[in-house]
């Protein structure tokens, strides 16, 4: 996997105790993670970011709902190619719909394990790739 990826991952700590994702975001072997809590805090790295070297990638973890759409549309405004997608400890269909709807990149479940996440950002490292070269 390319290690050169920055990740942006916005956590509610409240929902991140729970399933020990710091620990599985850490062994990702990442170049560059940035953790933040809450959507205010993501906006302004978001942003600030943007300016110099994006993220490649954004992991939304458990925000409560109308935040998190809110959240989703504010970093599209910012970069509608961004790969965004939602882990959510127990998805429903309901939840993948209005992900989708506004604006995810995609949807994982728990259990989180770097393998599964590792997965969705090759598949995003390679749909980049694919727009590039179009």
């Amino acid at each position: 996997m390319n290690n050169n990826i920055k990740l942006l991952f916005i956590t509610n700590p409240a929902a991140n105790k729970d399933y020990d994702l710091d620990k599985t975001i850490d062994n990702l072997g990442l170049h560059k993670v940035i953790r933040v809590e809450g959507s205010k805090a993501a906006i302004k790295e978001f942003v600030d970011a943007s300016k110099s070297q994006p993220f490649s990638a954004t992991l939304i973890c458990e925000l409560p709902q109308k935040e998190e759409l809110e959240l989703l549309k504010a970093l599209i405004e910012i970069d509608p190619d961004q790969y965004i997608f939602l882990l959510y400890q127990d998805v429903t269909a309901e939840k993948v719909l209005s992900a989708i709807k506004h604006g995810a990149s995609g949807v994982l479940n728990a259990p989180f394990t770097p393998e599964k996440i590792r997965l969705e950002l090759e598949k995003y490292s390679l749909l980049r790739e694919e727009r590039r070269v179009v």
